[in-house]
């Protein structure tokens, strides 16, 4: 997403120019062949929903942004003097949208969550199968969402379609994308995407023992820092004098209410 192309646009990011960042190729998948998997322990009637009994259950739309959990990777070296691997985002990696789908709580009902549940693992139908689990009290959440549409329209392959999950606050591999399965577990659930990647790897963070037993490497990483960016190219110029300059910010843990005013620099 790039920055410069939202000013002045408001709020949202439209659909074409929200980023991408996909771990494998855009599987296509038609509707009438889609079917979400709910199974695992934690579950007293697993079953299966068809995409048209997803879209016939009670559904909300709510404003959120999902962003990369590597947005801003680029800057480790140039502040820490240390790369951080994958995509060397700057801040072009976050887009707000409104988001239309069924609670996962309200699928989670229907196949008899109990109250023994503790983990629920979001499983991708893509080529890898990726998947992340979240805990029962996020995956419960009233704005943790199955999402078939994304600012009105019906939701894009490359985001999705024909179910994404939504939850909020939470780094983007949390949301994943092309949903088939859901596992409900009573113990905690790893995988590649908690224990490998996406965490956060050395002594300034350290790992319970559990958690490596487990073979997590490092923090999991889970809720989203504040952030924020000027709707400017990258490394544009602005030439001396008085400027209005638009930007935003962005946090999970509540809304923005401060404000900043940026002075010149005098020299001399």
């Amino acid at each position: 997403m790039r920055w410069e192309n939202m000013y002045n646009r408001g709020y949202f990011v439209p659909n074409e120019l929200f980023f991408v960042r996909n771990n494998n190729p855009t599987p296509r998948i038609a509707p009438a062949n889609y079917k979400l998997a709910i199974w695992g322990d934690g579950v007293s009637n697993p079953r299966s929903f068809t995409y048209d009994e997803l879209l016939s259950l009670p559904s909300i739309s709510v404003i959120k942004a999902i962003e990369c959990a590597g947005n801003g990777r680029s800057f480790y070296q140039t502040a820490y003097g240390r790369e951080a691997s994958g995509t060397q985002w700057k801040l072009g990696g976050i887009g707000v949208a409104e988001w239309t789908g069924v609670p996962l709580g309200e699928v989670l009902s229907r196949a008899g969550v109990k109250s023994t549940a503790k983990d629920v693992m979001l499983i991708s139908v893509d080529e890898k199968k990726v998947q992340r689990p979240i805990p029962i009290e996020k995956a419960l959440a009233e704005d943790t969402l199955l999402v078939y549409a994304m600012n009105g329209d019906i939701l894009p392959p490359d985001h999705g379609f024909p179910i994404r999950a939504l939850v909020p606050g939470w780094v983007g591999i949390a949301n994943i994308k092309w949903v088939g399965s859901i596992q409900i577990s009573t113990k905690p659930l790893f995988s590649l995407y908690n224990t490998e990647k996406y965490v956060l790897i050395g002594e300034d963070y350290p790992v319970a023992e559990e958690l490596q037993q487990a073979g997590v490497l490092g923090e999991i990483t889970t809720e989203q820092k504040p952030k924020s960016a000027f709707e400017l190219p990258w490394e544009g110029e602005i030439a001396s004098g008085k400027r209005l300059l638009r930007g935003r910010s962005w946090s999970a843990q509540g809304k923005i209410s401060g404000t900043l005013t940026i002075l010149p620099i005098k020299k001399g």
